[in-house]
């Protein structure tokens, strides 16, 4: 679509706590979903609310675990895969690994507030 005039098909939300909609013209707010889509996220999916799934809860020897060149990053996929450091005795498949993500809470969501990280639009 022209920059100056965009046409908006679709959002794809897999993040941010809200959406602004504004005026290309002239910048003004045309609309904000305020804390619409925490509510609604909360209400569809009760056990994902302020949830942590980032990249450490990969399978240990997985994709990404088998991917990356990152000693870093594979030391914390495993201590999120065991049970004697960060991980849970039933990853969800009944064998220990990382924890269900109904079993974890983004520490950060005490300080501001559950979000989760992007946006797309298009």
């Amino acid at each position: 679509s022209n920059p100056q005039e965009p046409v908006w098909t679709r959002a794809v939300g897999s993040g941010s706590r809200s959406v602004s909609i504004y005026r290309a013209s002239d910048l003004s707010l045309v609309w904000d979903s305020g804390s619409l889509l925490e509510q609604e996220g909360c209400k569809a999916f009760p056990w994902a609310h302020n949830g942590e799934q980032d990249e450490e809860y990969a399978a240990v020897h997985g994709v990404l675990y088998n991917a990356t060149s990152d000693e870093g990053l594979k030391e914390d996929i495993e201590d999120k895969s065991n049970p004697k450091k960060e991980g849970c005795d039933d990853g969800g498949d009944g064998r220990p690994g990382a924890c269900p993500l109904g079993e974890t809470v983004d520490r950060r969501s005490t300080k501001d507030g559950a979000s989760a990280e992007a946006l797309a639009l298009g």
